[in-house]
């Protein structure tokens, strides 16, 4: 008698998501969606919300004059951060790939925001060193 050969479906052959995957990935879709309501807020931007975060005029006028390259950019650290944790999630190759545009994009930011805006002086040094 031939011996039945069986074979196992994707779904059952892969291994299931470690718990601290999750952790990892929910932390991080709660950071970018802080973000998200963040860059929403800001390039209003929203007077009462400025004001609420302690910047007054300073930060109000930062963002009333922010760039559209700056703002774009900003967009593309947002969207891709809050992308890649799903995408790790799903176990799509490309999350790798998502995470580094959204780190490139917030360095090229932050190196940009500090030498050419006044960022500090309209910010302050805990808002700027904690972006």
């Amino acid at each position: 008698m031939p011996r039945r050969v069986t074979t196992r479906s994707h779904a059952s052959s892969a291994r299931a998501t470690p718990w601290h995957a999750w952790v990892g990935a929910v932390t991080m879709v709660t950071v970018y969606g802080a973000g998200a309501y963040d860059f929403v807020r800001l390039l209003g931007p929203d007077e009462g919300y400025v004001a609420a975060q302690g910047w007054g005029e300073n930060g109000l006028a930062y963002f009333l004059d922010y760039p559209l390259p700056l703002r774009l950019l900003w967009l593309v650290n947002v969207l891709a951060g809050g992308l890649a944790p799903l995408l790790l999630m799903r176990r799509v190759r490309a999350a790798a790939s998502v995470a580094l545009v959204a780190t490139l994009a917030q360095l090229l930011l932050l190196v940009i925001t500090f030498a050419l805006l006044p960022r500090l002086a309209a910010l302050g040094p805990a808002t700027s060193a904690s972006s």
